[in-house]
């Protein structure tokens, strides 16, 4: 199985994650100095934790921000940021034992209080950075097929001249269905129904985006209504969406 990994991507988030790192290094929060041989200790600890959280925290929104979808926005960020603080306190605990300055239990739940603050600022961090990164300048609205085209730029050479038929969640990865055949890519579902919004597509699902040109029939299942794409693919519609698939004329 491959999966297609936008490795430039990556490759500036792991850069940014490590100046982040470097940075609190530096700066010595919570009571930690960088003063003395001590520095690289503390670099090797600050580093860790962030970089840690940073691959940690992705999959964390990968799973729980469909889960969230009608909740606001501020709501989402502080839930992912509570739940990585349980994730993460344990882990940091862990890295300072690793450098031999261990935490007594006592401490931890201060510990879990500092983890909270910055696992907060790395949440909303993240979620302003990608919406920088994905938001394109206002000016004349992209013609649909560009969107799709930029889209299909993340999978491999052989499918990027490809027809976009849907994208479907499959753990932390997304299936992408094209008339070429289908695709892994590490990519979270919101950020994918947010570069291919204005491409005449629509999320049906939690876990499913189709293009509105795919749809080759409609049926139910167990009275539920599925979309079937020209791939021959099933589209479930959940009560969810319902009515933005009506709404738009597909089913």
């Amino acid at each position: 199985m491959r999966i297609a990994i936008d490795w430039p991507a990556k490759g500036r988030e792991f850069a940014i994650l490590v100046a982040i790192g470097t940075f609190l290094t530096f700066i010595g929060p919570f009571g930690s100095s960088a003063s003395g041989d001590h520095w690289w200790r503390l670099w090797l600890f600050w580093t860790g934790v962030i970089v840690t959280g940073g691959l940690i925290g992705e999959f964390v929104s990968a799973f729980l921000m469909p889960l969230m979808a009608k909740l606001p926005m501020l709501v989402q960020l502080l839930v992912i940021a509570l739940v990585m603080s349980v994730i993460m306190t344990p882990i940091v605990a862990m890295f300072g034992l690793l450098i031999g300055d261990p935490f007594p239990l006592s401490y931890w739940p201060e510990l879990f209080g500092g983890v909270f603050v910055i696992s907060a600022f790395m949440t909303g961090f993240g979620f302003l950075m990608g919406k920088a990164l994905n938001d394109e300048p206002e000016g004349k609205p992209d013609d649909p097929s560009e969107i799709t085209a930029r889209f299909l730029m993340r999978l491999p050479p052989a499918f990027r001249a490809a027809k976009l038929h849907a994208v479907e969640a499959e753990d932390h990865y997304l299936r992408v269905h094209t008339d070429k055949g289908s695709e892994l890519i590490l990519l979270r579902l919101a950020d994918a129904v947010r570069e291919l919004e204005g491409s005449g597509g629509l999320q049906t699902h939690r876990s499913w985006w189709i293009a509105g040109d795919a749809v080759k029939d409609v049926k139910r299942q167990n009275g539920r209504l599925v979309l079937v794409t020209h791939g021959d693919v099933d589209v479930p519609v959940s009560r969810t969406y319902a009515r933005a698939v009506k709404e738009a004329g597909i089913a």
